[in-house]
């Protein structure tokens, strides 16, 4: 059994700082392998696979959180952003996606614990790699996500796995705001805070709880 903040990934961020491929869907991106764990550092009560540090890796680790349900946030995605005006071209249209999304307590046994996996990067330090490599580019050139996103959710998309393969009857969703859960409420319950729009950390999360046994429904 994992405990409470523990590390279980990471994943470098590509050194040229090349744009990953347009993101479609959850996981469908580039990113460099994770490497092997190096040995155990212990801190703060946790067991840890490895150091966070501000070196351009993505750190996974695992909280038990209580899970905060507000439909409201399904509505987020219909927000305007920069390029697009009327939201998420996916609102409405992407199966999974809201508001036909099912909510988080529909599917899920929220009697039993509820784990939030959360994929953690230097975003500040990243900025100061790139604006020394490239100090003309624009304070958006430097922020823009293409340069990061795709590594941080494969380290999320092998954390999720690996914590599902420890726990039998468990599933994960890396969207848990289109289910209708407040993310950052629910993370304030493990003592992490969020970060909007982030500035000096990402944090990239998915929530893993037990599916209903059949047996109980009947």
């Amino acid at each position: 059994m994992m405990t409470d903040g523990e590390i279980i990934n990471r994943v470098p961020i590509a050194e040229q700082f090349q744009p990953q491929k347009k993101i479609r869907g959850n996981f469908n991106q580039r990113g460099c392998a994770a490497p092997a764990p190096t040995g155990k550092s212990v801190g703060s009560g946790a067991a840890s696979l490895v150091r966070p540090a501000g070196d351009g890796h993505a750190v996974c680790k695992i909280y038990q959180v209580q899970p905060v349900i507000d439909p409201a946030v399904q509505n987020y995605c219909s927000r305007p952003y920069p390029g697009h005006p009327r939201g998420c071209p996916n609102f409405g249209k992407k199966e999974g996606c809201p508001p036909a999304a099912p909510r988080f307590d529909r599917v899920f046994d929220l009697s039993r614990p509820v784990f939030a996996v959360v994929s953690d990067f230097d975003l500040s330090g990243h900025v100061e790699r790139l604006k020394a490599a490239h100090p003309a580019w624009t304070e958006r050139q430097l922020r823009c996500s293409l340069y990061w996103q795709g590594t941080v959710k494969k380290a999320l998309k092998a954390a999720v796995a690996e914590f599902l393969r420890g726990h039998p009857g468990y599933a994960a969703t890396s969207c848990p705001e289109s289910m209708g859960v407040n993310v950052a409420e629910t993370l304030l319950s493990a003592g992490l805070k969020l970060e909007w729009p982030p500035l000096y950390l990402v944090r990239l999360v998915a929530l893993c709880a037990a599916r209903p046994n059949r047996d109980d429904q009947r």
